[in-house]
């Protein structure tokens, strides 16, 4: 029998599992063949959980910009309340006076404790390390900021309110990835289109990228994520693709969906290494790809129309998707 005490440990240890059987299929049938996982078995897997989550009326979500799932499987929440990302928002130098950031039980839902009141002015995204820390960009901040586990806020990186391009600056910044040493890339994406990298002590390392359409370049990077071997998955949102670099920013390859009006929004990496990605306008679903970046399946989006904003994957079995239009966060298990 094992005690409450005893899930993280287990979790972490499943986890561990994952890695290990993805690098043993990795070697025995190639991350890049088809023969990972079948469009069917895909597909058909996911069922979304009703009547999920479940908190006090009292703390009723806003617009939801992103979801994450800590080492001890609890849900995290990030929402902005009723503020928009335009020009209205972006002028409104105030910060939001409820707390942003909600932590809910996995299975049930529950409220288990709230922070970020009086924080942030326009949070875009969530993004947690191997230390359960928490990582969230502000375009209104325009800054990248670290908490605990228990909101503490740890550092700031970036100027607080003023944009621009250079080491000490980001404009309108959409993500940030961290990797196993500390180490972080930001996605700052809405302006400056470019990926900018930073060393563990949070010092500017390098950036690179442009606004463009050829390779290496970007319409609005609006979602960033790294695998365990450190290459980086960018969602190039305007430009309707997944671009994939090294950990030093060389680029190897892309994926671009079928339909020229399809938008990129967001880009995980689940613990068997498998890609997913969220698709908008003219395809709302979720797209399913190895690490080579070829396709596997599609999850469609049933029931009302559902953009997800961001999304997240806990152990290959159980998946989040953030909509800020339904003031929601969407739980999806296997059947």
């Amino acid at each position: 029998m094992h005690t409450a005490d005893d899930r993280p440990r287990m979790r972490r240890n499943a986890r561990l599992l994952a890695r290990i059987v993805s690098f043993a299929g990795c070697a025995l049938l190639g991350c890049g063949t088809r023969a990972v996982v079948s469009q069917q078995s895909v597909t058909a897997a996911w069922r979304r959980v009703e009547a999920w989550p479940q908190f006090p009326s009292r703390l009723g979500l806003g617009l939801v910009t992103d979801v994450a799932v800590n080492s001890e499987g609890h849900v995290l929440v990030l929402h902005r309340a009723n503020r928009e990302l335009g020009e209205e928002g972006l002028a409104d130098t105030t910060t939001i006076g409820e707390p942003l950031v909600l932590v809910l039980d996995q299975e049930t839902g529950a409220l288990l404790r709230a922070w970020g009141s009086g924080v942030f002015r326009l949070p875009h995204s969530m993004t947690l390390d191997a230390n359960d820390n928490v990582w969230i960009t502000d375009v209104g901040r325009q800054q990248v900021l670290q908490f605990s586990p228990s909101g503490q806020l740890l550092r700031t990186i970036g100027t607080r309110g003023v944009g621009g391009a250079d080491s000490a600056h980001f404009d309108l910044p959409t993500d940030v990835a961290v990797n196993s040493d500390g180490s972080f890339v930001v996605a700052d994406g809405y302006r400056n289109s470019r990926i900018v990298a930073f060393g563990v002590d949070g010092t500017f390392e390098a950036a690179w990228g442009v606004h463009g359409v050829g390779p290496g370049q970007f319409r609005l990077p609006h979602g960033i994520a790294r695998d365990a071997q450190g290459r980086i998955y960018v969602a190039d949102r305007e430009n309707g693709r997944v671009q994939k670099f090294s950990s030093r920013g060389q680029y190897p390859t892309q994926w671009r969906p079928d339909g020229t009006t399809v938008r990129v929004g967001d880009v995980a990496v689940s613990a068997a290494g498998l890609i997913y990605v969220s698709l908008w306008d003219g395809r709302d679903e979720v797209a399913v790809l190895t690490p080579a970046l070829l396709p596997i399946a599609s999850i469609p989006v049933a029931g009302r129309r559902i953009a997800p904003h961001a999304l997240a994957i806990d152990g290959d079995s159980v998946m989040y998707w953030a909509d800020p239009d339904g003031r929601s966060v969407i739980q999806l298990k296997r059947r």
